[in-house]
């Protein structure tokens, strides 16, 4: 699975390393960058896009609801597990360091190669639940991320 974000303002990548590997952010990593922009720009229209990464060096470490996929729960996947969600912390801490936004920032999830194709799911949900154990993205899903609660006093 791929992951992109897109959001209003600065969005820092963080380096993927071989050496100790974790969650990461990136450009687009394919061979026809602006294609597969122009795509994503049709989901996400911000101006900045950004890919999501995990320990995995791409986006399958995240946890995902593949239909069919069952994730193992047993004491040999223990470890798996930690570091999925280790993935998803890092995330969830990402986000919220960010500025604020005018508008909610987005993530598509999708595989390499649809990302011409629509959305077929849609959730809005705050950036800590992507922290939650029971977070698992979705194929082809758009996910509006909540304000901050700092967001909504200061609009309220």
């Amino acid at each position: 699975m791929t992951y992109y974000l897109g959001c209003e303002g600065d969005a820092p990548l963080i380096a993927y390393s071989v050496a100790a590997p974790s969650f990461y952010v990136s450009e687009p990593q394919v061979i026809d960058v602006a294609a597969v922009l122009a795509a994503v720009h049709q989901h996400l229209p911000f101006p900045v896009i950004r890919c999501l990464g995990s320990r995995s060096g791409c986006g399958c470490g995240f946890r995902c609801s593949v239909p069919g996929f069952i994730e193992p729960r047993d004491a040999e996947h223990i470890q798996a597990a930690n570091e999925q969600q280790a993935d998803h912390e890092a995330l969830a801490a990402y986000l919220h360091t960010l500025p604020e936004q005018t508008r909610p920032i987005q993530i598509y999830a999708c595989w390499a190669g649809d990302e011409t194709l629509a959305p077929e799911r849609f959730r809005t949900c705050a950036i800590a639940e992507l922290a939650s154990p029971d977070f698992a993205f979705r194929e082809r899903e758009l996910i509006t991320l909540s304000p901050r609660p700092s967001a909504w006093t200061r609009n309220a």
